[in-house]
């Protein structure tokens, strides 16, 4: 059984649904997988696990405060451009995100492969509410719910996918600050437009929502 680790990660793992694939977190000795996209096993060298990463999976608030407190960058990533937030994001860990957050953590943030702590959160290893709770709590710190990743999956569209009606309706109330319009998530050729995922899901109600919004 391999080991393969979010935040200090080292291999990639097969695409998850709709093209996403965060990196994968396990437990740090052997452990059912959890979360993970395939079965291949790894021939590269695990690299170590570091008491910060390892926190932020477990959302234990009294190391990450502790390696804080050692000196350690609330928005320090590895050599993948993953960064705590990403890492708590990924595992469902709501408290830890909030706990990041209110230290100074960057929602906007990106790995190398242009993977947000949104993004890993809606595709991540959570329940639907810790996703909806995380979703919210990082789109109020300015996390881009329209920002295209590598393989050109955008959050909004995993929103609609999960059905998280009240979270893509505020992002189109005018009381949210830099309110949003679905002239920023005009489909691609040979990609549904919003409406059209929306419906293509079962989403009634987002789809109505959507098309008085004006999206496609």
């Amino acid at each position: 059984m391999r080991i393969q680790l979010l935040g200090d990660r080292s291999l990639f793992g097969n695409r998850g649904r709709r093209g996403f694939a965060p990196w994968v977190v396990l437990a740090l000795v052997v452990a059912p997988i959890v979360g993970c996209a395939t079965a291949e096993v790894s021939t590269r060298p695990e690299p170590k696990v570091s008491a910060w990463y390892r926190a932020a999976r477990l959302g234990d608030l009294q190391v990450l405060e502790s390696e804080l407190r050692s000196g350690r960058d609330v928005n320090s990533v590895d050599e993948n451009g993953v960064s705590a937030l990403m890492v708590a994001s990924h595992n469902g860990q709501v408290r830890a995100v909030n706990w990041l957050l209110d230290r100074g953590a960057n929602s906007s943030l990106s790995d190398i492969d242009q993977q947000s702590a949104l993004l890993y959160a809606l595709v991540g290893a959570g329940s639907p509410e810790q996703k909806s709770e995380m979703a919210i709590l990082l789109l109020a710190s300015g996390a881009d719910p329209f920002q295209v990743d590598r393989t050109g999956t955008q959050p909004v569209r995993e929103m609609i996918s999960l059905g998280f009606v009240d979270v893509v309706k505020s992002l189109f109330r005018p009381q949210r600050s830099g309110k949003l319009s679905c002239r920023d998530a005009d489909p691609k050729e040979g990609e549904l437009g919003l409406v059209e995922l929306a419906e293509s899901e079962g989403q009634n109600e987002l789809s109505a929502f959507l098309k008085q919004q004006g999206c496609r």
